[in-house]
């Protein structure tokens, strides 16, 4: 075996019986952007330079971006979007991949969207219920919209909304967020005549 295959301190996996524990997405805190419109974009330190096992699974730093881009808000429906992380591969060769799913409005917005970036490797951030930020997609690994379902709905109440999967494959789990989130500038108001 290698030497200094160990980088990281051990620690205890202990968790408080009295942490308040709130599963979902914050359907208004959904953001995406195109891989070309960043600059940078930051990602977990490698395990060999972590401190420990938060630092592992969190990205530390902001993503800057190319000058007028940023992150576009997206919303999806109440309780309709998850991040599931399922491990790939054989052993010696393991990875995740990393689902963001959820329901969007079916008009014509939507399927605007979905036709240009169906197509566009992307980064997306969404906040958890907890607050927390996490992030599907990578500058090595880019998320991609992989499917989506229209339904017009049958019947008063049923839901009319396409589901959305947007997936990326990488060496970890989807890590969470700490930099701050920088939106598209809005664009300039007319001028008074």
């Amino acid at each position: 075996m290698a030497e200094n295959c160990d980088p990281i301190k051990l620690e205890n996996i202990e968790f408080c019986p009295t942490d308040e524990i709130v599963a979902g997405l914050n359907d208004l805190e959904v953001y995406g952007a195109a891989v070309t419109d960043f600059e940078t974009i930051a990602e977990p330190p490698k395990l060999n330079v972590a401190a420990n096992f938060e630092e592992a699974g969190s990205i530390a730093e902001a993503h800057t971006f190319k000058e007028g881009r940023g992150f576009h808000k997206i919303q999806i429906q109440a309780d309709s979007g998850s991040v599931e992380n399922t491990q790939l591969g054989e052993k010696g060769n393991l990875g995740v991949q990393n689902s963001l799913t959820g329901a969007m409005r079916n008009n014509k917005k939507t399927k605007g969207y979905l036709r240009y970036y169906k197509n566009v490797p992307m980064i997306y951030i969404v906040r958890e219920k907890t607050g927390n930020l996490v992030q599907v997609g990578s500058k090595n690994s880019p998320a991609y919209i992989v499917e989506f379902t229209g339904n017009t709905g049958a019947a008063p109440g049923d839901p009319k909304n396409i589901q959305v999967i947007i997936r990326d494959s990488q060496a970890y789990f989807a890590p969470d967020y700490e930099g701050a989130i920088t939106q598209f500038p809005a664009p300039a108001p007319d001028p008074e005549v």
